[in-house]
């Protein structure tokens, strides 16, 4: 190779602290440092606006949607053996928060029956 080793060792090396020193920049996107994402920007403007068309919408009250006929039972199926309990019926229970803690583990495990019956 003679004399061409030593220019070719010298552009490998600038080549590689080259991609050292991208990867440097690269590292760490988050900061305020000029090539680093303008997470500010992002922020106010693109999440302000997502937040902004959420929050247009009033929210509705829990009496017209929880307890509407049109609200999915918990465990509506169409087996015959799983039927649907309405809202209604789980406060019936005497515990609610509770049954409807044990009925759903009951039903991950495939144990769930109907306590009604």
């Amino acid at each position: 190779m003679g004399y061409i080793t030593i220019p070719a060792t010298a552009i490998a090396s600038f080549i590689f602290f080259g991609f050292l020193a991208a990867g440097e920049e690269i590292e760490n996107p988050f900061g305020y440092d000029k090539n680093d994402l303008d997470m500010d920007y992002f922020c106010k403007i693109l999440i302000r606006a997502e937040l902004d068309a959420l929050m247009s919408v009033p929210v509705p009250k829990p009496e017209e949607w929880a307890f509407s006929e049109d609200n999915n039972y918990l465990f509506e199926s169409d087996d015959a053996e799983i039927p649907g309990r309405s809202p209604e019926e789980w406060l019936e229970e005497t515990n609610p928060e509770e049954a409807m803690r044990n009925a759903l583990m009951d039903y991950e495990l495939g144990l769930y029956t109907d306590s009604r019956s």
